[in-house]
């Protein structure tokens, strides 16, 4: 099924990310930032290393649900995150790897379309007055979420969280990817 919709120009970019988290102040804040370098090098090291089943068991929970995954270094580029070819690469490649994205990711901001926009193998971006309009696979999104699925629940088994919390989790990441079936 296609969608189309509208995103916030600068989705996942650093600055426009935490100028839109500084405008409502009852949203966490936490960033998870993805440096320029680390893109263009395709080097994953730091975000594994992160999100690693062999953190302890704190570390894990301190990760979980909490983080705005942006991107540094591309605020001054016109196009968006999922327009750039190297973005679009290094996060299909965590998706393919290890994907932490519905395990680590807040839901406050529009980082996690961002990323999820970006490994998406196809889609269409139209700008006209200041709005990106995309077009896309919403079962690409569902692919997507479903491949994060068995890292969600071995981190959040080794993070120990209890049922109730990690299915609230889980619902919250389903509703803000607009997936109706888990």
């Amino acid at each position: 099924m296609k969608v189309r919709t509208i995103i916030s120009m600068g989705s996942g970019k650093l600055n426009p990310t935490l100028r839109g988290l500084e405008e409502n102040p009852g949203k966490k804040a936490n960033l998870y930032v993805i440096t320029r370098t680390e893109i263009e090098a395709l080097d994953l090291s730091r975000l594994l290393a992160d999100f690693s089943p062999e953190n302890p068991k704190d570390k894990l929970l301190e990760l979980c649900s909490q983080w705005h995954f942006v991107v540094s270094g591309y605020d001054k580029e016109r196009e968006e995150l999922f327009e750039i070819p190297e973005v679009r690469q290094f996060f299909t490649c965590a998706t393919m790897v290890w994907p932490i994205w519905t395990f680590g990711a807040a839901t406050t901001s529009l980082a996690l379309w961002a990323v999820v926009l970006s490994a998406l193998p196809t889609l269409d971006v139209r700008k006209e007055n200041g709005v990106v309009g995309l077009s896309f696979d919403m079962m690409e999104v569902g692919r997507i979420f479903h491949k994060c699925m068995p890292v969600f629940l071995h981190l959040n088994e080794k993070a120990e969280i209890v049922e109730k919390i990690k299915m609230l989790n889980l619902s919250t990441i389903a509703s803000y990817l607009g997936i109706v079936d888990l």
